[in-house]
């Protein structure tokens, strides 16, 4: 997931509302932002890079790759930092508990406007035809939407 529209920028007090605890040096306590993205391979100059452990490996392991392309900030769990401290790695940190969810709230913070309805289907077969019936049917009905089917 990576999020930057029209070259938007905002202060990272405009994403953050506290209840975390700074790691490596932090040279400006409120830096502007450009975009944010748990993707190494997404980051441009000045986004937030989210470190979030997956199935098979942390999202710290990829933090050298995003600080080269421009990350400014890297956001992760107790688990990222110590995998961060062992490679050295000295932009700022911020640690919280739970990185998945503070990457919800900043995609949240940085879109803006959330619709009112939102869903979504998992599954094992039928997702996509899920979606497609379920986007026409409230077509049909007036409703103004979008889709965002991910295979």
């Amino acid at each position: 997931m990576s999020l930057n529209y029209l070259n938007q920028q905002k202060k990272l007090t405009e994403l953050e509302s506290g209840g975390f605890q700074r790691r490596g040096i932090w040279n400006e306590k409120d830096p502007f932002i450009n975009g944010i993205s748990n993707d190494s391979k997404s980051i441009r100059t000045g986004y937030i890079f989210f470190a979030i452990s997956g199935s098979q490996k942390h999202g710290a392991e990829f933090a050298v790759d995003a600080i080269n392309r421009g990350a400014i900030l890297i956001i992760t769990d107790p688990e990222g930092n110590n995998i961060l401290q062992k490679n050295k790695i000295v932009v700022p940190i911020m640690m919280v508990s739970n990185p998945r969810q503070k990457l919800a709230e900043y995609a949240a913070r940085w879109t803006g406007i959330q619709p009112k309805t939102q869903i979504a289907v998992t599954g094992t077969n039928g997702k996509t035809s899920v979606c497609h019936f379920v986007y026409q049917i409230w077509q049909l009905c007036g409703y103004r939407l979008y889709a965002m089917i991910l295979l």
